[in-house]
């Protein structure tokens, strides 16, 4: 995983505005300027008038090394199924006994970065209406902190005792003032043992 992540962030840096790919995202792929052009062009960005474009493409360009770097992490430890049972909407499946689950937040500094998560179970039936409720005050009381030079975890077990078919989280995260998750934070589904995220903003994946 850490020579996946360092391969992205190399590829990301290699088609930031200064970077040294052959084409790059600012100048619309096409051919890479000379290092003079480019240090010409970044000087605008000072100027009230002519800086306005430099200026939002290098705030995009952070926003989404601020994702690549510091994107918050869900990950399930333990998982333990249920033998079939019926949900509330009367479906026979396969649901969770239990789920313990982290979320990992890479580079939080205490006084210098604000987290928010919600949480949520849920049914979800294209047939009949949606079913959801908010047990977010559940997690804060439950869940255990680890706060590390490297981050902050928070570990958490639900117990599915009304057969509720998934959980779901919103998670929103900022650091050095700067949202990590985007305005609409980081909604993830976690439905039995997969881990899926959801809503993730494309100006902060910036991955084209």
């Amino acid at each position: 995983m850490q020579v996946r992540q360092a391969a992205r962030i190399e590829d990301f840096i290699s088609l930031s505005f200064w970077g040294n790919a052959p084409t790059l995202r600012y100048w619309d792929e096409q051919s890479r300027p000379s290092s003079a052009e480019l240090l010409e062009d970044s000087r605008t960005i000072v100027s009230q008038g002519e800086g306005v474009d430099v200026r939002r493409y290098f705030e995009a360009e952070l926003d989404g090394f601020y994702y690549l770097l510091f994107s918050p992490l869900v990950k399930i430890t333990e998982y333990m199924p249920k033998h079939w049972a019926v949900t509330q909407q009367g479906e026979q499946r396969v649901l969770s006994e239990f789920t313990s689950l982290i979320v990992y937040f890479p580079g939080y500094i205490e006084g210098n970065c604000a987290v928010s998560i919600k949480l949520f179970v849920a049914n979800r039936n294209w047939l009949v209406e949606n079913e959801s409720r908010e047990i977010t005050d559940l997690f804060n009381r439950t869940a255990r902190i680890d706060s590390t030079s490297q981050g902050l975890m928070y570990r958490f077990t639900h117990y599915n005792h009304d057969n509720w078919e998934q959980l779901e989280m919103l998670i929103e995260y900022e650091k050095d003032g700067r949202s990590v998750t985007g305005e609409n934070g980081l909604r993830v589904i976690l439905d039995n043992n997969d881990v899926e995220e959801l809503g993730i903003d494309e100006r902060l994946a910036f991955e084209v």
